[in-house]
């Protein structure tokens, strides 16, 4: 799978792909003289309904202004789990503020001058015993 989005309806697709992606912080990467941040994650396969599958991808975003993450230790090995990513607009547009909201309470929050994110699967799917259940959250 291959998604770019270049406006905030466009956001929502590829949030849906990355609902429940697993990533470790360490594979989080942002260069302030390239403005870009990179993330690493081990998605979901939520298009194919009939398989549990995951994949491995990559999560790119241009045009970023800084990034702040509450939550999220660098050094952890425990991975963490992307709830939802969300677009808030900011004052002139196009810039705003990408928001991942993730399990257990942490978040990444990047400054943007506008929507320019790519999302890229790399290398194959692979089976895995368990699908995402969030019949227990609230």
């Amino acid at each position: 799978m291959r998604l770019i989005a270049l406006e905030a309806e466009d956001l929502t697709t590829i949030a849906a792909a990355c609902q429940d992606a697993l990533f470790l912080a360490q594979n989080a990467t942002y260069s302030a003289q390239k403005r870009e941040f990179t993330l690493l994650v081990n998605r979901f396969r939520w298009e194919d309904d009939e398989k549990n599958q995951r994949v491995q991808a990559l999560l790119s975003f241009s045009s970023v202004k800084s990034v702040k993450a509450l939550g999220v230790d660098k050094n952890s090995q425990i991975p963490k789990s992307i709830l939802s990513i969300e677009f808030i607009h900011g004052k002139e547009a196009p810039e705003g503020e990408v928001i991942f909201e993730l399990a257990g309470g942490g978040k990444i929050s990047l400054a943007v001058e506008c929507v320019d994110i790519i999302l890229g699967d790399i290398g194959e799917a692979v089976d895995v015993k368990k699908r995402p259940d969030h019949n227990g959250d609230k």
